[in-house]
C-alpha cells in the first residue's frame, strides 16, 4: 500500500521533492551521526560545515546547529552545548527539535542553570509534545 502511496505521489510530480528532502538529511545528519557514533569528534566541524551548506530547508538548517551542539556535548563542552542550543531553540524553525532542546536542558543542568533547564524542557513539551523525550518528561512530572 505504501508503494502504492509513493507511486501516486512520484505521479502527482512530488516525488522529487520527497527525495530532495531525504538527500537533504542525509547530507546533513548522517556525516555527523556516524562519526559520533564512532565517538571521533576530531573532524565533524568540517564535515557538517559541508551538510549545513547542503541544507536549502529551515528544518535541516536549525537540526544542523543541534548537531553543533551534539559534537559539543560529546567532547564535554557544555558551554559551547549550551550556546549552540540555544541558537537551535531561536531559529525561526519552532517546531519539534525535541531531542535538541532536552540536549539544551541537560547542557543547562551541567552549568548549574536549573530554572533555564526546566525552561528547556517546557519547550520540549510545547514544540515536539509526540516525541519519545516529551512524553518521557511529562511521565516524569507526573511522578515527581
Amino acid at each position: 500500500m505504501s508503494r502504492d502511496l509513493d507511486w501516486t505521489t512520484a505521479l502527482r510530480g512530488q516525488g522529487k521533492l520527497i527525495w530532495a528532502d531525504l538527500r537533504e538529511a542525509i547530507a546533513v545528519q548522517a556525516p555527523v551521526a556516524s562519526i559520533l557514533l564512532r565517538g571521533d569528534t576530531g573532524l565533524d566541524d568540517e564535515i557538517l560545515f559541508d551538510g549545513e551548506k547542503a541544507a536549502r530547508r529551515l528544518s535541516s538548517k536549525r537540526n544542523a546547529v543541534f548537531l553543533r551542539a551534539r559534537i559539543a556535548a560529546a567532547r564535554g563542552d557544555w558551554i559551547t552545548t549550551e550556546r549552540h542550543c540555544r541558537l537551535a531553540a531561536n531559529h525561526p524553525f519552532r517546531t519539534q527539535g525535541g531531542d535538541g532542546l532536552f540536549l539544551w536542558a541537560g547542557a543547562l543542568d551541567k552549568l548549574a542553570r536549573a530554572e533555564e533547564a526546566a525552561e528547556a524542557r517546557r519547550l520540549v513539551l510545547e514544540r515536539d509534545p509526540e516525541s519519545e523525550v516529551a512524553r518521557a518528561i511529562a511521565a516524569a512530572s507526573a511522578a515527581a
